[in-house]
């Protein structure tokens, strides 16, 4: 091997060398004993709060259930549908989340579709979800809603051509237990 090869394999070793030293430093300093405390001379290990203390950190959870109620006229503005179904749908999520502390108890997701009735340039339909989520912080939790609309419906087959326009609503928070929200949806496909 030549000189500058072997001194060039030499500095890497050094900084790898160099760069690794925080890491064994960090070994050095902790003790091979069991965490916890002595009793009688015997270790005893700290409980672990997630397993050995499960109502440690858990939140309460308050049931919240009622009905969302989607409600759609659609304008029927796609001449290549001719007489196809067209699908309604609407989509629910609701993330649990404590918004001082940042911590993530869940996240809730519920969808329905349903067949519209056709008339001369509309459609109507209606689509109904229930829904009974256990929550945190339902009192800041909010409801984030989406719809779509499409045409021909999934079961159709061939499924060409195709029509689908889906859209957010604005998010709300999550309404009180027992509640019905009527969601009032103009659309046009």
């Amino acid at each position: 091997m030549n000189r500058n090869r072997i001194s060039g394999m030499i500095f890497v070793c050094i900084c790898f060398a160099l760069l690794t030293q925080p890491a064994w430093s960090q070994f050095r300093t902790q003790s091979r004993a069991l965490p916890g405390h002595l009793n009688n001379g015997a270790a005893k290990p700290t409980p672990n709060a997630v397993e050995d203390n499960p109502d440690v950190g858990q939140a309460a959870l308050t049931t919240f259930g009622g009905s969302f109620v989607f409600k759609f006229t659609i304008a029927v503005k796609s001449t290549n549908l001719g007489t196809d179904t067209i699908a309604c749908y609407a989509d629910l999520v609701v993330i649990d989340e404590n918004l001082t502390t940042f911590v993530l108890t869940g996240v809730h997701s519920e969808e329905a579709e349903v067949a519209a009735t056709r008339g001369t340039g509309t459609a109507t339909c209606t689509v109904t979800i229930p829904y009974s989520w256990a929550l945190a912080n339902g009192s800041t939790d909010m409801v984030t809603l989406t719809y779509g609309i499409q045409a021909p419906a999934s079961t159709s087959n061939p499924p060409l051509p195709n029509r689908l326009s889906t859209n957010s609503l604005p998010s709300m928070h999550v309404p009180a237990n027992g509640s019905t929200t009527t969601v009032t949806v103009t659309a046009t496909i």
